[in-house]
């Protein structure tokens, strides 16, 4: 008995030209588009962090990088000095961070982050793909993962690119690898390993965990028990896989978060989503404030420019929610449902639930966060919807007008309702008129994606068909592209030019220098470039850079005593906190002790003054007082240490020191590399030699050949031993773990090579 013609769909005669290459390139020419000056490395992203954090972190290895540092392992500029490579967000050991290594900056880096988001929409494609729901959907579901207010906000921070990048290629392969086993329980490693490497914690911890509840609620529904079986120790073995291949990063890293600031209770939560954050996922203005550059910021969480999905996207993700009948699609919908209830933090009751239970996340500060599983499942929902649309009986088109109808009146009112909740629940910083302006747009941009949508559903030729689903996607696009204004502003490339900030303040006598002296920006020019009013973008960073803020001081090379290292030494970080603290601390003593040559100007945040009783950076011949890590501090916060004539040291060296007292004595022949310090000692008797550097115990020092322990000093800071008459001292930054990590991975190539190759043969032996 043949079907019913009216209830059954003719072939799309369209599908098959959304093809992968088809889909890469369209997604490329829109990136252009929305980027141009970046490509063509005339302009160069800045806002917030990009350009005072992220771009001169990637400065500073391109750096050491061409001056045949290839590994990176210690950053003497910032902090008082402090570790690199184990920073884990430098991206040190990500193998593609070659790419701006070798080419120039900063076009390469801009470039570097547009390819890692053009590579995400492609896995996001195939992922789509895999479900089955064509080459239409499947390219729906990469312009939805790449254009979204999510994503593009993570442009700030290079290494979040990465990360958002391979994230639908971690669920693909990961899917696969559990299916299948063979060459694609390598692959998912191998992609695994790559988010790994590209140091964003919290987005590779919501990877795998949104992963394997896909996997776990799929399995779970299996009556093949033994399937369920093989699939749990492919997963595990993918995870064993991916921790040795990291091992070089996580081993270090973990080692610096043991030593760092960041503890259970580090910090209060931040930016979480408020509670009318709701309303920015169909009114991407709703209490949003105007900056002063122009830009837009949500008023109560400043981490993320935007999280807006479009109203479109969330619509079809809704029919596939709802419309669906996978259990998948399900799944789906309720880690995007949770992923929104923990970004509110407090004001959702998983997050506090969750902290309560697991106090080792409270170095996690920002709840927002939390959405990035809704960037995963969103894009995977909307192409399902999609497919399920289209798939709709020939005789159902009055239906299908009816649904869309409805579904267009339903978020119209939603959008109406947040609009005037502004006049009853205002804010001071709301600005009605362009809110209103903007969602006018939006429910344009709606309205006629739903009268395509329904065009799609009629009989047509297929070029026209074409000509309306192409036209459907732009309309994505655009409604992403415009749905804040000054959206992801850009500067001039030339403004990053490096040196040019030092050689403009004419320093007197001379410039700071690596191993002689240090920079120390006053806490009232912290306060005034953290909320920095200047209205033009250009003006505002060349101040940034005269007063070498946050890590600006790394594009001109030059050593400050504090720095935006996101893992600081736990001890150094007290110190600092005395200096930028309590306005009553005078740090005058402090910054004697820490080499500062050169501090900001009384009178102008963008001017240095010099300081004539800058202590050397290297001395010898102090008096040794032993006393406990909160005696000292006690005595530094209160201004009663002597650290010019005296240096305070833990009471267990005493033994180590017993010998050594006041006495006369000179350092000569200093070398200052950034992993390594060379001078020579000249004392009458042995003497204590005090370096003003963060003490971390991955220092090794050899006097005279001789290995001899470095000592924490002043509470954070490094000393040791030298005996009388000539001395030559030299000291090595090792980082811990790093060896053991690099043999790990030595091993986990060799089992993936081993796997690769019988995955060869199985293939091979199936053909036959």
């Amino acid at each position: 008995m043949s079907a019913d013609p009216a209830s059954v769909r003719p072939a799309d005669p369209t599908e098959a030209w959304f093809t992968p290459l088809r889909f890469g390139i369209g997604l490329a020419l829109a990136l252009s588009a929305l980027f141009p000056d970046v490509l063509l490395g005339t302009g160069a992203f800045y806002y917030k962090d990009y350009g005072v954090l992220g771009y001169p972190v990637i400065h500073h290895h391109h750096e050491r990088f061409w001056a045949g540092d290839f590994l990176p392992l210690w950053n003497p500029y910032s902090n008082c000095g402090a570790p690199f490579m184990a920073q884990w967000g430098t991206i040190t050991l990500y193998p593609f961070s070659l790419f701006y290594l070798v080419l120039p900056l900063p076009w390469s880096l801009g470039v570097f982050c547009l390819a890692h988001l053009w590579f995400g929409g492609l896995g996001m494609y195939r992922l789509a793909a895999s479900r089955s729901v064509g080459g239409f959907a499947a390219t729906l579901a990469g312009v939805v993962f790449v254009f979204n207010g999510f994503t593009l906000s993570c442009l700030q921070w290079p290494n979040y690119t990465i990360a958002l990048g391979w994230l639908p290629w971690v669920a693909l392969y990961v899917e696969r690898a559990c299916a299948k086993g063979g060459r694609a329980l390598v692959l998912a490693s191998l992609s695994g390993t790559m988010q790994m490497l590209s140091g964003v914690p919290e987005f590779v911890v919501m990877t795998w965990l949104s992963v394997v509840a896909l996997l776990g609620v799929e399995l779970l529904g299996s009556r093949d028990k033994s399937m369920t079986l093989t699939a749990a120790r492919r997963l595990g073995l993918v995870i064993a896989l991916i921790s040795c291949l990291s091992a070089a990063q996580l081993l270090p890293f973990f080692d610096l978060l043991s030593l760092s600031q960041r503890h259970s209770d580090f910090a209060t939560e931040k930016w979480a989503m408020p509670w009318h954050g709701i309303g920015n996922f169909l009114v991407p203005l709703f209490h949003y404030a105007k900056t002063h550059t122009g830009a837009f910021l949500q008023i109560d969480q400043q981490l993320l420019i935007s999280y807006y999905l479009g109203t479109a996207p969330l619509l079809l993700a809704a029919f596939g929610f709802f419309r669906g009948s996978e259990v998948r699609n399900k799944s789906l919908g309720a880690i995007g449902l949770i992923s929104v209830i923990l970004a509110m933090g407090a004001q959702g009751w998983i997050y506090p639930a969750i902290k309560s239970a697991f106090p080792q996340l409270g170095f996690v500060r920002f709840p927002i966060k939390f959405l990035m599983p809704l960037v995963l499942v969103a894009p995977l929902l909307a192409a399902a919807g999609l497919r399920w649309f289209l798939d709709r009986p020939e005789g159902s088109r009055q239906a299908d007008r009816r649904l869309l109808g409805l579904s267009a009146l339903v978020l119209l009112t939603l959008m109406a309702v947040i609009l005037l909740s502004m006049q009853r629940y205002t804010s001071r910083y709301d600005q009605p008129g362009e809110t209103l302006r903007n969602a006018v747009w939006r429910a344009a941009f709606l309205v006629g994606f739903l009268t395509l949508l329904a065009r799609m559903r009629l009989q047509a030729s297929p070029k026209p068909a074409l000509l309306v689903r192409c036209g459907a996607i732009a309309i994505l696009v655009i409604d992403i592209a415009t749905h804040l204004p000054e959206w992801n502003p850009r500067i001039a490339a030339a403004e990053f030019a490096p040196g040019v900030a030092a050689e403009a303040q004419e320093f007197t006598p001379h410039a700071p220098r690596l191993g002689e002296s240090r920079i120390l920006i006053s806490p009232a020019a912290e306060k005034i470039f953290l909320h920095s009013s200047i209205a033009d973008a250009t003006d505002d960073f060349r101040g940034k850079r005269l007063a070498f803020w946050s890590h600006l001081n790394l594009l001109d090379a030059l050593p400050k005593v504090n720095g935006s290292s996101t893992l600081q030494l736990r001890e150094q970080a007290v110190i600092q906190r005395l200096i930028y603290g309590p306005d009553e601390f005078d740090p005058s003593k402090l910054a004697d002790f820490l080499a500062v040559s050169h501090e900001t100007s009384p009178t102008m945040a963008t001017d240095w003054s010099a300081r004539s009783t800058a202590l050397p950076l290297v001395s010898i011949g102090r008096e040794p007082r032993f006393t406990s890590q909160e005696a000292s501090l006690a005595a530094i916060a209160a201004g009663k240490a002597d650290l010019k004539n005296t240096v305070l040291l833990p009471p267990d060296s005493q033994s180590a020191f017993a010998d050594t007292g006041p006495t006369s004595g000179r350092v000569s022949e200093i070398s200052f590399d950034p992993d390594r310090l060379e001078f020579v000692t000249e004392a009458e008797k042995p003497a204590v030699v005090v370096i003003a550097q963060a003490f971390h115990p991955g220092w090794k020092c050899l006097v005279n050949g001789e290995e001899t322990i470095v000592q924490r000093a002043n509470h954070a800071f490094q000393a040791f031993r030298v005996p009388a008459g000539r001395t030559e001292v030299r000291l090595d930054y090792q980082e811990r773990g790093l060896l053991p990590g690099l043999l790990l991975g030595a091993i986990a190539c060799g089992v993936c090579g081993i796997l690769w190759r019988q995955g060869a043969s199985k293939k091979t032996a199936g053909k036959e």
